[in-house]
C-alpha cells in the first residue's frame, strides 16, 4: 500500500502522481478518494545499474572441456528489480584460459536477459570477465 501527497498530473487525461518514491517494481494498489478507487498501478523498474547485474546457470563458474557451456545475465536496476524493460543493452564477454582465450556468444533474449555459450577444448583454470560500457557487472573481476 502506498501512502503520500497525491497531485494531479494531467487534468485532461485525469493522470496523478502519488508523493512517495517506490523501490520495489509490480502492481501495487493507491487508495485515492475519487471513483473507482482503488486502482492497480504498475511500478516499472528504475534504470539499469551496471553493479547490480548478476549472472545465473552453472555455465558462468563451471564448464567441461569440450561441452558447450552457458549462462545468462539479467540486467537489474539499483533497488535489485529485474529491468525487464531494458534493450539496447551491450556486454562485453571474455574468458581467459591457460592456453587460450575464447568470445563467448552473446544473445540478447529480450527483456533484459542474454545468453551466453561458450566451449573450451582446455582443461584448466578460467577466468570470466563481463562489462558493460567497459565497467565491469557484479562479480565479474
Amino acid at each position: 500500500f502506498i501512502e503520500g501527497v497525491v497531485t494531479t498530473v494531467d487534468p485532461g487525461t485525469h493522470h496523478f502522481a502519488v508523493g512517495r518514491g517506490r523501490t520495489v517494481s509490480g502492481v501495487s494498489t493507491v487508495d485515492v478518494n475519487v471513483k473507482s478507487s482503488p486502482v492497480a498501478i504498475r511500478v516499472g523498474p528504475a534504470a539499469v545499474a551496471t553493479a547490480r547485474i548478476v549472472t545465473e546457470g552453472v555455465g558462468a563458474a563451471t564448464c567441461v572441456a569440450g561441452l558447450e557451456c552457458s549462462f545468462t545475465i539479467k540486467a537489474m536496476d539499483q533497488f535489485n528489480n529485474w529491468a525487464y524493460t531494458a534493450t539496447d543493452l551491450k556486454y562485453s564477454v571474455s574468458v581467459l584460459c591457460p592456453t587460450s582465450s575464447l568470445r563467448p556468444s552473446v544473445l540478447d533474449q529480450g527483456s533484459g536477459v542474454h545468453k551466453v555459450t561458450y566451449k573450451s577444448s582446455n582443461a584448466g583454470t578460467c577466468v570470466l570477465t563481463i562489462t558493460r560500457g567497459g565497467t565491469n557487472i557484479a562479480n565479474s573481476p
